[in-house]
């Protein structure tokens, strides 16, 4: 059985199905990552430091076949950036243990995240329905948070109680509605296109989780 728009010798394969196209062209990535620690203890352990150090490289290189090349839209200059990069996230850990019962901590922590593949080079859709794109342009998320707890265990009771805090820069989200003033939003408004919309990756430049 054949699915799509008859063509004048028969049916033909539809434009649209994933057989004839992919969402993400191939790309060789690469993610390497190594971390120091130590921890320090007094008193019988019932005071600790740890120090942390976390090293994180990534790479991402596109290449492009026909496949994604027929997708819609063809493959722009942002497209076939190449990207890559690295960061050093340093970490601190307090634990203080007043009671035998009781144990309590205190974190402070630098995080980091390489775009994927998908979100910065996924690309699906069709001019009679929507458009799904990811972003060449993506900066690394990052952030800074901290982490309170405590802890009491005995013979009878087991407990804990946490608190976090985090705050994000350049945060990835995904679906987020194009800016009015690229070329798929103006195909939208000027020819009918994407009637169910475009919707895309990009940074918020800041965000926080509590």
């Amino acid at each position: 059985m054949s699915i799509g728009t008859p063509a004048p010798f028969g049916p033909r394969t539809c434009d649209f199905l994933h057989t004839n196209q992919t969402d993400v062209p191939k790309v060789d990535s690469q993610d390497f990552g190594f971390y120091l620690q130590n921890t320090f203890g007094w008193n019988g352990d019932t005071l600790r430091i740890t120090p942390s150090l976390r090293y994180d490289y990534w790479e991402r290189k596109p290449k492009y076949g026909a496949s994604f090349g027929d997708t819609l839209g063809g493959v722009t200059s942002d497209e076939s950036i190449a990207r890559s990069g690295e960061r050093w996230s340093p970490a601190i850990l307090l634990e203080v243990k007043p009671l035998q019962e009781l144990s309590l901590y205190a974190r402070y922590a630098h995080g980091f995240r390489a775009p994927t593949a998908p979100e910065l080079y996924y690309k699906f859709g069709s001019i009679m329905n929507y458009l799904r794109m990811g972003n060449a342009n993506l900066k690394p998320e990052t952030s800074r948070g901290f982490e309170l707890g405590a802890a009491w265990s005995d013979e009878r009771l087991d407990a804990s109680l946490v608190f976090f805090h985090q705050n994000y820069k350049n945060f990835i989200e995904s679906n987020l509605p194009v800016p009015a003033d690229s070329p798929y939003a103006i195909a939208q408004q000027t020819l009918g296109h994407y009637p169910m919309g475009v919707v895309y990756t990009d940074n918020l430049e800041k965000a926080r989780a509590v």
